[in-house]
């Protein structure tokens, strides 16, 4: 039974980390929304709108955080994110 729980909690952890930065973040003060899908693997898909535009986000994340890149009008920039 014990080696049953350990499996479990093993197979469980994919799907636990898929939700880690998945949802919509909103920060009224300075008009910018965070819509971001994390997928099983890791990989982050999502979209930042704010006073300059829509732009165009893609990553990977863990239980540490999140890094990836945006699509900006001034090419590709970078960017790093910790739930709190």
């Amino acid at each position: 039974m014990r080696k049953l729980a350990t499996i479990l909690t093993v197979l469980a952890l994919p799907v636990a980390l898929a939700t880690h930065f998945t949802g919509t973040y909103v920060d009224q003060q300075n008009g910018v929304t965070i819509v971001l899908e994390m997928a099983q693997d890791g990989t982050i898909q999502g979209v930042l709108n704010g006073p300059s535009g829509q732009f165009q986000l893609q990553g990977q994340g863990n239980e540490q955080g999140a890094f990836g890149t945006a699509q900006s009008t001034q090419g590709m920039l970078g960017f790093q994110a910790q739930l709190s």
